[in-house]
C-alpha cells in the first residue's frame, strides 16, 4: 500500500509539469509498464467445468418437439399387428427418429430456464411435459408414455378432452416392463437396434457429466453446477 501511495504522487507530480519533457515521457512509459493489466500477463490457472448444459433455442428446439409430435401421433394411433404390445409400441417411439432427436435434445437443456419458460410460454402443459421429458431416462415406460401422450395432447390441439391416445397408454400400463426404467430397457428389454441402443447409451453417459440429475432416480428438480480452478502448486 506505501508503494502504491508513492507511485500516486508521482503521477501527481509529473502531470503538473510542463508538457513535451522528455524525463516525464520516459517516466510515463515506466510506470505504464508498471501497471500493465493483469490480463495480458498468461495465467497458468486451469479451469475443470462439471457440467454443461446446452442453450435453449426457440427455434430449433420447437420444431423438434413439433415432428416428434407429429410423428409419435402417428404410432400412438396405429391400430395394426404388433402395436396392441406396449412394448413393441414404446420401441417404436424409440427408435423414431424425430421422437429420439427431440429426446436426446430436451435431456441437454435447462428446461427450468427463463428461456425455456419463454420459449413454451403458450402452452403451459407442454412446457410441464417437456421438464418431465428431459428425464427420460430415469422414468419408468409408464411415466414415459403418458408425458409423451400428454405432449402430443397439447401441442396438436387435442386437449384433454378426446383422450386420443388412451389406448395406447393402456397398452403400456399392462406390459409387464411398465414400471422399469427406460434407460434400463433401452439397454436390455426392448429389443432396440443395435445402433439405436447405442446412441441412447451415449446421450446418457453425456448427461452423466453434463446433468447427473437427468440419467440417476434423484429429484427432478434439482440442478448442478460447478467448476473447479487449479494453478500448478
Amino acid at each position: 500500500s506505501l508503494h502504491f501511495y508513492h507511485l500516486q504522487h508521482i503521477y501527481y507530480i509529473l502531470s503538473i509539469m510542463p508538457p513535451n519533457t522528455s524525463i516525464i515521457n520516459d517516466a510515463m512509459i515506466e510506470l505504464d509498464h508498471t501497471f500493465e493489466p493483469k490480463s495480458k500477463i498468461e495465467s497458468n490457472t486451469r479451469s475443470i467445468a462439471y457440467y454443461g448444459l446446452d442453450e435453449v433455442d426457440p427455434v430449433k428446439h420447437a420444431q423438434f418437439v413439433d415432428a416428434a409430435v407429429e410423428a409419435a401421433h402417428e404410432i400412438m394411433t396405429l391400430m395394426g399387428p404388433g402395436l396392441f404390445n406396449g412394448d413393441a409400441a414404446v420401441k417404436a417411439l424409440l427408435e423414431n427418429s424425430h421422437v429420439k432427436k427431440m429426446l436426446f435434445a430436451v435431456s441437454r437443456l435447462p428446461v427450468f430456464s427463463d428461456e425455456m419458460a419463454l420459449t413454451f410460454k403458450d402452452d403451459l402443459i407442454v412446457l410441464g411435459m417437456l421438464k418431465q421429458i428431459k428425464y427420460f431416462h430415469a422414468l419408468p415406460m409408464s411415466s414415459f408414455a403418458i408425458a409423451l401422450a400428454r405432449l402430443s395432447e397439447a401441442r396438436l390441439g387435442g386437449g384433454t378432452t378426446g383422450k386420443p391416445y388412451n389406448a395406447f397408454i393402456d397398452i403400456v400400463i399392462a406390459s409387464p416392463n411398465s414400471k422399469e426404467r427406460l434407460d434400463a430397457l433401452c439397454e436390455n428389454g426392448l429389443n432396440l437396434n443395435e445402433k439405436i441402443r447405442a446412441e441412447y447409451k451415449n446421450n446418457a453417459d453425456h448427461l452423466e457429466q453434463a446433468d447427473p440429475h437427468a440419467v440417476y432416480p434423484t429429484s427432478i428438480f434439482r440442478q448442478c453446477n460447478g467448476n473447479t480452478c487449479a494453478t500448478p502448486d
